[in-house]
């Protein structure tokens, strides 16, 4: 239940910690510090408790990169940081299966980077893999994380991916909803103005001139957040109605992680090609680009699924964060005040992992 602006101001107290933001990482920050505190007060704070949050426009992937968006991690990040990322997300796939798994009906399944059309690319990658797989197994990976085969369907080169799944995204924030609540957790449906740093406490400011107190602040809106650090990222998806004998089964992945498709049962999901249109996608709107929609439709029709007949069922958009550096970060902004933020997608993933380590700072 959300709580009304007479109800916060009738309560007349002080938070020990305030988040703003009720996605996948505001409320995996609050359960983590209402675990390590729990006599600690902590409110959430969302205008729709995160119904526009890329949290509830997932697509469900449990992934943590494939080879080429490793390898261009690896150029972009340097090799310690692209490991690492890497590591932070399998460590945030492994607590979602274990805590959450039945709850938000997550799959451990076979993915695969697909090679359309530049075979010299896939020969590249494969050159790289004895390389990869040993910084992987370094870091926690198994021993054989990649492993090039042939998509016999399609007839196609691929990579093969040990050690992702999929999950349903509205179950897990659901159940991450009725984890805040069950430990006390209390809620605003409301949003968010500004904030100001007083003597011994914080001012958060809500909509309507609200004002409320807390002794600790996050601002966990991630692809909302209106800094110079973080630009947003529109990402366009579309699902499938049930196929009769679908024979696409797990997750997909190509071109650097940019396209991505999985079966939903017999649906098939499909989302991505935001680098064909990096400016008009770099937006908080989450209207649809049909330009973008109907070159994913043609690409599901005349690649992936040729000769199988399909209509489309639904599509939309979701919008993601993506930091400069291209990592994510625990950001220190001032006394007992954090931003979380940056997941570039890979919130479902990185989101336990970043809010256990903000709460270690708190």
């Amino acid at each position: 239940m959300a709580w009304s602006f007479w109800q916060i101001q009738e309560l007349n107290k002080n938070y020990d910690l305030t988040i703003v933001g009720a996605g996948f990482t505001g409320l995996h920050t609050a359960i983590a510090f209402k675990r390590k505190y729990p006599k600690a007060s902590v409110l959430i704070v969302d205008q729709g408790l995160g119904v526009n949050a890329a949290s509830n426009r997932n697509a469900g992937f449990a992934c943590f990169g494939s080879p080429t968006e490793l390898l261009a991690n690896y150029q972009h990040l340097g090799r310690d940081a692209a490991l690492t990322m890497a590591q932070k997300r399998r460590e945030g796939i492994e607590f979602l299966a274990h805590t959450y798994g039945k709850a938000c009906d997550y799959v451990p399944v076979t993915s695969h980077e697909l090679f359309l059309d530049a075979k010299h690319d896939f020969e590249h990658v494969v050159s790289e893999l004895k390389l990869l797989n040993a910084d992987l197994k370094s870091v926690g990976f198994a021993t054989e994380t990649f492993k090039p085969s042939l998509n016999a369907q399609l007839e196609i080169n691929q990579i093969e991916i040990c050690g992702e799944g999929q999950l349903n995204p509205a179950k897990l924030h659901n159940a991450l909803l009725d984890n805040c609540r069950a430990v006390g957790i209390q809620f605003c449906n409301a949003k968010f103005i500004d904030h100001q740093l007083l003597q011994d406490d914080i001012a958060v400011e809500l909509e309507g001139g609200m004002i409320i107190k807390t002794t600790a602040l996050v601002l966990a809106t991630n692809g909302f957040s209106n800094t110079t650090n973080i630009k947003p990222a529109r990402a366009q998806v579309l699902i499938t109605e049930p196929i009769y004998n679908l024979q696409l089964e797990g997750n997909y992945h190509f071109d650097k992680g940019y396209y991505y498709l999985r079966n939903v049962g017999d649906r098939v999901l499909f989302g991505g090609g935001r680098n064909l249109d990096f400016e008009t996608e770099t937006t908080t709107d989450l209207s649809l680009n049909e330009f973008i929609q109907s070159h994913l439709e043609n690409l599901l029709r005349n690649k992936l699924l040729q000769n199988v007949p399909f209509q489309i069922a639904h599509k939309w958009a979701g919008i993601m964060g993506i930091r400069q550096d291209g990592t994510p970060k625990v950001e220190v902004l001032g006394n007992h005040i954090f931003r979380i933020e940056g997941m570039s997608g890979m919130g479902v993933a990185l989101s336990p992992v970043l809010a256990q380590e903000l709460v270690e700072l708190l």
